[in-house]
């Protein structure tokens, strides 16, 4: 048994490797992903946080050659929901909208197979929307710094399967420091 599964993925590895293509050098492309991220909300005593779930990104970009690319993204983060120890009724704050949008150089360092990694940093845009239960709402924007470190492995010349973690820094008790990671796909035309 133990051999058989053994020649099983010696063979999916083998396959996998031999369908590997050599990724475009140059190109606009498109990227787009999923998967699970959090917003870091400091706020005081709490009973209960709701800060994690689904995260979905978008980027679109120009690769200048097989090392360096720029790109501009999108990243939409998941509700949130905080409640505050020691008052009654029960004090929540909700997070209703939280999204970043970047501007980020992208290196690449190509290895064999059509395996890549690269990192991408830059500014980005964070707003930050809260509200609470008495009625309250505020909104908040501010510039944040952005980063990500990611792999990629080409499945043709123009597509690539990626993951990535992602995340900007804390601006303000307003606009909190946020993560993801995430998988994915790249094209590029």
């Amino acid at each position: 048994m133990k051999k058989l599964i053994v020649l099983t993925s010696a063979s999916i590895l083998a396959l996998g490797t031999a369908l590997a293509a050599t990724p475009v050098d140059n190109g606009v492309y498109l990227e787009g992903n999923v998967g699970y991220g959090q917003v870091l909300k400091p706020v005081g005593e709490l009973t209960k946080k709701r800060n994690t779930g689904f995260v979905w990104n978008v980027d679109a970009g120009y690769k200048v050659n097989k090392n360096l690319g720029i790109e501009a993204g999108y990243t939409q983060y998941n509700k949130q929901k905080y409640t505050v120890k020691g008052l009654s009724p029960d004090y929540y704050i909700r997070g209703t909208d939280s999204y970043t949008i970047d501007l980020a150089l992208k290196g690449i360092l190509p290895l064999q197979e059509g395996f890549s990694l690269f990192a991408k940093v830059g500014p980005g845009y964070a707003h930050q929307k809260w509200s609470d239960n008495l009625g309250d709402s505020d909104a908040y924007h501010k510039v944040v710094a952005y980063g990500a470190i990611g792999a990629g492995y080409a499945v043709t010349p123009n597509l690539e399967l990626t993951v990535q973690g992602a995340g900007s820094t804390k601006n303000s008790d307003n606009v909190p420091a946020r993560w993801s990671v995430t998988g994915g796909a790249t094209y590029t035309i």
